[in-house]
């Protein structure tokens, strides 16, 4: 009676030793790739962050053009020296507009879920319309 006791007991650790929660799971594709909904100084945008490095601006009727303002390009890129799983991202981004030619470094913060994000530098009582959340678009 007591092997049988005790290896119930061994089977009711191994079984409920484990966790099923998948929020620590390592990322391996970049949060930023998707489209999103982006409020900027309280004008709508939506855009999308293609894995290839791309930058478009979508339409009403779901066309994907250049980014307003570039004549051929809008490229972005993660700076890679921060896991894929922090909810701290640093951004390179870049487009011909840019009369220098350097790239402009950003830093979001994704929430738990990586279905939004903001700039680093808002904090939860800062009003500012370019700190909106933005929004992940789920098809």
């Amino acid at each position: 009676m007591k092997k049988l006791l005790s290896l119930l007991f061994v089977f009711t650790l191994v079984a409920c030793g484990g966790s099923d929660d998948d929020t620590n799971q390592e990322r391996t594709t970049d949060p930023l790739i998707g489209t999103w909904d982006q409020v900027i100084f309280n004008t709508a945008y939506r855009y999308e962050y293609a894995d290839d490095g791309q930058m478009y601006e979508i339409d009403e009727d779901g066309e994907k053009s250049i980014i307003m303002g570039t004549t051929s390009q809008a490229l972005w890129s993660n700076q890679g020296d921060t896991d894929l799983s922090s909810l701290e991202q640093y951004y390179l981004f870049a487009d011909d507009s840019r009369e220098d030619g350097d790239w402009m470094t950003d830093c979001y913060v994704f929430s738990d879920d990586y279905n939004r994000f903001r700039d680093c530098d808002c904090t939860e009582e800062d009003i500012r319309e370019s700190c909106d959340w933005s929004l992940r678009v789920v098809d």
